[in-house]
C-alpha cells in the first residue's frame, strides 16, 4: 500500500495534466499503481486539499485576503525548508521597505495566530520566518530546488481564493518580485509596474491575475510590464511605490 505522501504527489501531478506514464516515470511507481490511485480518487481534486479544508486556519473566509497576499509574496521571495520536526517559511525582503516587512509579518500572524513570527537580518535583507508543520499544505508549490526548475501550478482551492482576492494577490506579487518604476519615452518619464521572475509558471500566474483585474500587460521572456495610464492608476489605488 502506498503512503499518503506518495498518493498526494500522484494526484498533484495528475491535476497538473501529466499522464499516467509520465507520473510513473517521475515517481518511479508502476503505471498500473498510478492508474489505480488516479481512478480511486477520480473525484478528489487534491487529497491534501480534502484534509486541509477541514482543519487549517488559512481556509477560513476571514483570512483569505491575507492568504492571497502571502501567496503572492511566497511565489516571489518565499521558501519552505524541512526541519527535523517542523517546517520553516521564510520570506526574504529588502530592509529598505519596512512597511512591506510589517505587512508580511501581519499576514503570517493572522494566518498562523498561534505561531511566533521572527525577523532575521542578513546582507541588507530581512528574513521574515515562521515555523509550522502546516506550511507544505498551505503552499503545496513548495519543494526541493529552485522554483524555476520545477512546475509551479496553483491548486483549485488556491485559485478560488485568488479569484475572490485578486488585488491582494497582485499586491503580494509586486511586493516580492515587482516594482513601480519609470518608463522613458521620447525623453519623457511615465510610471509603470514591472514584475520579473525566472519561472515561466509564476509569470503565467501573474498574467492570470492581471486578467482577473482587467489590467493590460506586455510580457517578454522574464518580465511582465504594465504601462497603460489607466491600469497604472488602478494599481496605484491599492499598491503604489514600495516603502
Amino acid at each position: 500500500m502506498r503512503s499518503r505522501k506518495e498518493i498526494e504527489k500522484i494526484l498533484k501531478l495528475r491535476d497538473s495534466g501529466q499522464s499516467h506514464s509520465q507520473i510513473a516515470r517521475e515517481t518511479k511507481i508502476s503505471r498500473s499503481t498510478v492508474r489505480d490511485i488516479c481512478n480511486r480518487y477520480a473525484h478528489v481534486s487534491q487529497l491534501a486539499e480534502e484534509s486541509v479544508s477541514k482543519t487549517d486556519c488559512w481556509r477560513f473566509e476571514s483570512s483569505h485576503g491575507h492568504y492571497a497576499y502571502l501567496l503572492g509574496c511566497y511565489l516571489g521571495d518565499g521558501y519552505i525548508s524541512q526541519g527535523a520536526r517542523c517546517c520553516r517559511l521564510r520570506i526574504t525582503l529588502d530592509r529598505k521597505y519596512p512597511d512591506i516587512i510589517k505587512e508580511v509579518v501581519d499576514a503570517i500572524s493572522i494566518i498562523m495566530p498561534n505561531n511566533r513570527v521572527g525577523l532575521v537580518e542578513s546582507k541588507g535583507c530581512i528574513d521574515v520566518s515562521c515555523y509550522s508543520k502546516k506550511w507544505p499544505s498551505a503552499f503545496p508549490q513548495s519543494g526541493k530546488g529552485k522554483k524555476h526548475e520545477r512546475s509551479i501550478v496553483l491548486n483549485k482551492w488556491q485559485k478560488e481564493i485568488v479569484k475572490s482576492n485578486p488585488q491582494n494577490m497582485m499586491k503580494g506579487l509586486i511586493h516580492s518580485d515587482g516594482c513601480r518604476d519609470s518608463n522613458i519615452i521620447n525623453g519623457k518619464s511615465y510610471p509603470r509596474y514591472s514584475f520579473s521572475n525566472l519561472s515561466s509558471d509564476i509569470l503565467d500566474i501573474f498574467c492570470w491575475v492581471c486578467q482577473l483585474l482587467d489590467i493590460k500587460y506586455k510580457r517578454s521572456d522574464r518580465i511582465v510590464s504594465i504601462a497603460k495610464r489607466e491600469d497604472v492608476e488602478k494599481m496605484d489605488k491599492w499598491i503604489g511605490p514600495k516603502k
